[in-house]
């Protein structure tokens, strides 16, 4: 939390330092492909916990041992969609991958 935000902070000053005496083309590039892929990772959708479920959850009658149980489903049911999400995105790069693996043995 705090730690990072004053990690980040002096990252900017440090990279400038380094950067410093780099020919311009390698700064402008280094730039773009930052900030491409933090638009890249705020424009993947986030996984969505079921919640239509949650609605019809009646907590009133229940014990404590039976709410904990279903929280423990949902919360279950939260990280199958989790790693679901991470397979997709993972395939999906694994895809880009091959494609341009295969677009680059056809210019070669």
């Amino acid at each position: 939390g705090e730690m990072m935000q004053k990690v980040m902070k002096y990252m900017g000053v440090v990279m400038a330092v380094m950067f410093f005496k780099m020919p311009s083309g390698l700064v402008l590039y280094f730039i773009t492909s930052s900030v491409w892929s933090i638009l890249e990772r705020k424009m993947l959708p986030k996984p969505k916990l079921d919640t239509a479920g949650l609605g019809a959850l009646d907590l009133d009658g229940l014990d404590a041992e039976e709410v904990a149980q279903k929280k423990t489903e949902l919360l279950e049911k939260q990280r199958q969609i989790e790693t679901q999400h991470e397979q997709t995105v993972a395939e999906k790069k694994r895809k880009d991958r091959e494609r341009k693996k295969r677009l680059k043995h056809r210019g070669a």
